[in-house]
């Protein structure tokens, strides 16, 4: 099952949308409008074109798609989440929580933490079913217009899993060896869903997918699960321990930002060609440059139990839990810093014959320095590694707060809960156990480009008759006798008389020119205009392609019923299509439109390259 979280829609959309655009005049003022209709048959099949054009993957065979109410949704997702945990993953789980010192010190009668079930009984908003091969949706008549828009973007993501298991088959996560190589392949899944959604919205809305991408860091902040578990609506999740909320979130976030470099390094078809090779640990999503690269995880033998224990558990840990560990007894700086470098790692869990837990915890790094800093997290506060019980009774499981740390060059060494001698002499012997690094294995000649930030925009000037922009790379001479200046709020540019009705404006409009996102763009104008003429009728009088010194561009021209205003707006396109300059402009009589005709005549291109405002437009 494939689903994706409730949390995640609001800063998702929010983000998403600056990097889209809005319309070059001001809506006008409106009524609260009425609900949207709910989803339709029609609007699911139109929404399976949409997505599978935004991705490139064509839909090979239909998938049906169940718009359930709220309490069949319920009922359907409940059968569908994994039954109830053997006595021996139950006693593996709580080992591993007392073992890293996951578990919240609290006193009687305190809150439990959420389990995952909880967790996802509330998340989940949809889910692609693998059995069945259909999508169930909970679908409630959405009361705003944001209700119908998020219940668009969570089909998107489940449609995307559908395109995957038609394309490239989607793994069997139950029989990965570890939660490590889990989450690994879980962020390829999750994060081409998540980049498959981006892309989606910024058609929807206009903004080409670099431009998206570039905020994809304001994205992965505003959907830290720091920042989550705080709004309204995601109480399990708020209860839920770090180590279960990073593990939700992870394949969401850093497999969106994975996913995204990797396409910002090949597009698309190195992205679907990563399925043939998913990332092999959590290190090699959160630094997508070491997956392209090859870079190996260094082999660490599974660390074994000392006479008078028994291993309940033993598999890596990886870079993130890592960080969490480190988390819980250093600043989350400090302990991402020291989690960085991790080289390849191998834990066990043991039970001795009563109610005690050990932890054994064999590590290597890149360079002993990355060691050296892992050293110090560890021995940070040694407070952090207390003891501690869980359960009460003859059944309740404990924790030695003693601890023994040993580094040897670039391999570190961690033993918990062992009596002296006994855990100094297994730190020794864990030293032994990571291998040497295999050569690399580079996916390719690729390399992740920097993520610059958008360039600030700079408004031209005016001087005499003369209007340049180095920012939009053109200039224009301005009509004489017609004041002119740069310093408005919603334009460009803007010239007019206050005697003679005789005005235009420079706007830049940073939708996407296609024909649908220009018609918009031509009604968002004329609405503007209207509310500017009084609430007064416009009449459509013409429109189409024209000419102009910049480039091809379409036009719309309409009079104000009963008058002789007219008004006009001219789309051109620049930036390949990434956006476009639009000229707006009034008059009353035919002296005063040939006087703009000559306005629009006059501008020129100051060079032949792309002008400086295409890099904010259409990053590359």
């Amino acid at each position: 099952m494939r689903a994706l979280s409730r949390a995640l829609l609001p800063a998702l959309l929010s983000v998403l949308s600056a990097a889209g655009c809005a319309a070059p005049q001001r809506p006008a003022a409106r009524a609260e409008p009425p609900p949207p209709p709910p989803l339709t048959a029609t609007d699911v099949r139109a929404l399976f074109g949409e997505v599978s054009a935004a991705r490139g993957l064509p839909e090979r065979a239909p998938v049906p798609v169940a718009l359930l109410d709220a309490p069949t949704f319920a009922a359907t997702l409940e059968r569908h989440l994994t039954g109830a945990p053997s006595p021996e993953e139950i006693e593996r789980r709580a080992g591993f929580l007392l073992a890293f010192n996951l578990l919240h010190q609290v006193g009687p009668g305190a809150r439990r933490p959420s389990s995952m079930r909880e967790v996802l009984r509330e998340q989940i908003a949809a889910f692609y079913d693998e059995r069945a091969g259909q999508i169930v949706v909970r679908a409630a008549p959405p009361r705003t217009a944001q209700d119908a828009r998020e219940q668009r973007v969570v089909l998107a993501h489940e449609i995307q899993h559908a395109l995957q298991a038609q394309h490239f088959g989607l793994p069997d996560l139950d029989a990965l060896p570890g939660q490590e190589s889990r989450l690994a392949h879980l962020a390829l899944i999750e994060g081409d869903a998540m980049l498959t959604m981006i892309a989606y919205v910024s058609a929807d809305v206009g903004a080409p997918l670099g431009r998206a991408l570039r905020r994809l860091p304001d994205i992965s902040r505003a959907l830290s699960t720091d920042a989550l578990p705080h709004r309204e609506g995601h109480e399990a999740l708020r209860g839920a321990l770090p180590i279960a909320r990073e593990r939700l979130m992870f394949p969401y976030v850093a497999g969106a930002g994975f996913v995204a470099d990797i396409y910002r390094a090949g597009g698309f078809p190195l992205v679907n060609h990563i399925y043939a090779r998913p990332p092999a640990s959590t290190e090699q999503v959160l630094h997508p440059q070491k997956y392209l690269d090859g870079e190996p995880v260094v082999p660490v033998r599974a660390p074994e139990a000392p006479p008078g224990y028994r291993t309940i558990g033993s598999e890596p840990l990886g870079e993130l839990q890592t960080r969490v560990v480190l988390e819980r007894c250093v600043p989350a700086a400090e302990a991402r810093i020291a989690a960085e470098g991790w080289g390849g790692d191998a834990f066990s869990v043991l039970r001795d014959g009563g109610q005690g837990v050990a932890l054994l915890w064999s590590t290597a790094w890149d360079t002993e320095r990355d060691a050296a800093e892992f050293e110090a997290a560890l021995r940070g506060d040694p407070g952090c590694w207390r003891g501690l019980r869980l359960g009460e009774g003859p059944g309740a499981r404990a924790v030695d707060g003693a601890f023994v740390v040993l580094r040897e060059g670039a391999r570190v060494a961690f033993v918990r809960g062992l009596p002296e001698p006994l855990a100094t002499a297994t730190a020794r012997h864990l030293l032994t156990l990571p291998g040497a690094r295999p050569p690399p294995s580079p996916v390719g000649a690729y390399q992740v480009p920097p993520r610059h930030p958008p360039p600030a925009a700079r408004r031209g000037t005016v001087r005499g008759t003369v209007y340049r922009s180095d920012w939009l790379g053109v200039s224009a001479l301005l009509p004489e006798g017609v004041p002119a200046t740069t310093t408005d709020e919603d334009l460009e540019l803007r010239l007019g008389r206050t005697d003679i009705l005789v005005r235009s404006g420079l706007a830049v409009s940073d939708r996407v020119v296609t024909p649908r996102l220009v018609e918009k763009l031509f009604r968002d104008a004329a609405t503007g205009f209207a509310l500017a003429a009084g609430g007064r009728q416009l009449v459509a009088l013409s429109g189409g392609s024209v000419a102009h010194p910049l480039g091809p561009a379409s036009d719309r021209m309409w009079v104000v019923a009963g008058t002789g205003v007219a008004f006009r707006a001219i789309v051109v396109p620049v930036c390949g299509g990434a956006g476009s300059y639009v000229f707006f402009e009034t008059w009353a009589d035919p002296y005063a439109r040939s006087v703009l005709d000559g306005w629009h005549r006059s501008f020129r291109w100051l060079s032949p390259g792309r002008p400086p405002v295409c890099e904010a437009l259409d990053p590359r």
